[in-house]
């Protein structure tokens, strides 16, 4: 794992959103509060933030989740699975995906993480 360029991150979004790659999105916040969802990044805009659906394009009724990591202070890195910190291993199986697309938000110490295969 290592930390990437905002261009690099850019890139890396632009291509999962293109090639419409099933990701596994999950949100961890400092209270315990914890959310999953398989689906589709269908947004990366600074506007709008991230957004992942189970469905793309999303539709009404559909599941989804956002985070916004172009407007505040985010720490972010990208590798393979294999590469991540074992608690991250431990945390994430292989089932996933073989890539983790990690964002950390020291203002409110969530943690937002992609999990995929390209």
């Amino acid at each position: 794992m290592r930390e990437i360029s905002p261009r690099e991150f850019a890139d890396l979004l632009k291509k999962l959103g293109e090639d419409q790659t099933a990701v596994t999105a999950f949100l961890f916040a400092p209270t315990g509060s914890r959310s999953r969802i398989k689906g589709f990044l269908n947004s990366a805009t600074s506007q709008n933030g991230i957004v992942i659906s189970d469905v793309s394009p999303p539709r009404i009724g559909t599941a989804w989740i956002n985070t916004n990591p172009f407007n505040r202070t985010c720490d972010v890195s990208y590798g393979e699975m294999r590469e991540a910190e074992e608690a991250d291993r431990a945390a994430f199986s292989g089932e996933y995906g073989e890539s983790l697309l990690r964002m950390y938000f020291p203002d409110s110490q969530e943690l937002f993480v992609l999990l995929f295969t390209i």
